[in-house]
């Protein structure tokens, strides 16, 4: 008797999508409280995720399909940088190793904390805004937009501001049974003063 196969897993904040043997892709759908798109890197003995969402709800998906599809849970998180869509769900891989450049660990200690107060602050009436037709510059993507700060307000009441505990300045090699993989920084003057891919 043939076993049955393992069912995609599904969420409503990314989809997943298979670039190679072992490496995922979660592509944040709009309307959804993922926002940035993340990544599943299986490294044979270990398991690497890139960027965690913008929620811990988001966050709580990606994890699960992390486990569905390694069999193990995160051993490494990478931050590629310091912006809200790409660390709010930290908090969610506790067992992780949180990986990010010297500076962006800094950005998100310090303008990942401004962001959080401003946000406490100023979310709910961004949101009334958007859904009343008042700001012409995100009805373009207004489900996206709407997705965004609903999230927020969610995430907010139990929202923990995790910090990377590992940091490099140039780049830092994964060696795992299966393959390696290298996050490298682009330095600075690019998408923000830090930035990090995975290759």
């Amino acid at each position: 008797m043939q076993a049955a196969s393992r069912k995609p897993y599904e969420s409503t904040h990314f989809r997943l999508q298979q670039l190679a043997d072992g490496v995922y892709a979660a592509i944040a759908v709009s309307g959804g409280a993922a926002l940035c798109n993340a990544g599943i890197i299986d490294l044979g003995d270990c398991t690497l995720v890139f960027d965690s969402f913008l929620t811990q709800r988001a966050a709580m998906d990606l994890r699960t399909a992390t486990e569905h599809l390694t069999g193990r849970h995160a051993e490494y998180l990478v931050n590629s940088h310091y912006h809200n869509d790409h660390i709010r769900g930290n908090q969610v891989f506790p067992d992780a190793k949180i990986v990010a450049t010297t500076k962006t660990r800094m950005l998100i200690a310090t303008r990942g904390q401004e962001e959080i107060t401003w946000d406490s602050e100023n979310a709910p009436k961004e949101l009334q805004t958007l859904e009343a037709g008042q700001d012409a510059a995100m009805q373009y993507d207004f489900t996206t937009w709407r997705g965004y700060y609903r999230g927020i307000i969610e995430s907010l009441p139990t929202l923990e501001l995790k910090l990377p505990n590992l940091t490099f300045d140039t780049n830092m090699l994964f060696h795992g049974s299966h393959r390696t993989a290298e996050v490298a920084t682009c330095g600075g003057g690019g998408h923000t003063e830090s930035d990090a891919i995975l290759y």
